[in-house]
């Protein structure tokens, strides 16, 4: 079995992130609208991330090969790298805020503060002790949470649409990106098991 490198992962992920932040900055200025599109970029970033680690083992059972075994034996260290990334870009939305951004109906943090537990929960307990701890509890909280982070993504975007001053392309693509990954989760679901080099338990 190769080395994983989940703490590099989350170390690049949230430099990436952080980065990211800083670049915006740099283009668009310090006041509200450059921080306006640095929670917009952040988001994109942690999307991409975090459907990395969503799509991994079903494209390892679809499409086997050396990448996407690879994709399986690092998706705790993709995970934490989402975690770290989006915890960015809660940074960057509260920071937002503060600039005097227009806040979202009282829905939507409420909604988006679960998912954060969920993602603040799934990085705690992303590690050899804690899936011995839980047992079949970790599975349940870690399928629970991806698939609740998952639909918040697509809400997020599909409401986008709706907003006339938002470009629209950018938001079919990313709700078509988000729909897409669904379907080929199930798709592979019908799929055989995979063989045992990359099963759930030695790689979570």
């Amino acid at each position: 079995m190769s080395k994983r490198h989940s703490g590099l992962l989350l170390a690049l992920g949230t430099a990436a992130a952080a980065l990211l932040v800083a670049a915006t900055m740099l283009a668009n200025g310090t006041g509200v609208e450059g921080w306006h599109r640095a929670t917009q970029l952040t988001a994109r970033f942690s999307a991409f991330v975090f459907l990395t680690a969503f799509l991994a083992r079903p494209l390892a059972r679809m499409l086997p090969s050396v990448t996407t075994r690879a994709l399986v034996r690092e998706r705790r260290g993709i995970g934490l790298g989402f975690a770290g990334a989006h915890t960015v870009h809660l940074a960057a939305i509260l920071t937002y805020f503060v600039q005097g951004g227009i806040r979202p109906p009282i829905f939507v943090p409420i909604l988006g503060g679960i998912g954060y537990l969920l993602i603040a929960m799934m990085a705690m307990t992303s590690n050899d002790w804690a899936v011995s701890a839980l047992g079949r509890n970790w599975k349940r909280l870690h399928t629970f949470g991806i698939y609740y982070i998952w639909l918040i993504f697509l809400l997020t975007y599909l409401g986008r649409l709706m907003d006339p001053r938002a470009h629209a392309s950018i938001y079919y693509a990313m709700t078509g990106l988000f729909v897409v990954a669904l379907a080929v989760r199930m798709a592979a679901a019908r799929e055989l098991k995979l063989p045992n080099l990359v099963q759930e338990k030695e790689y979570v």
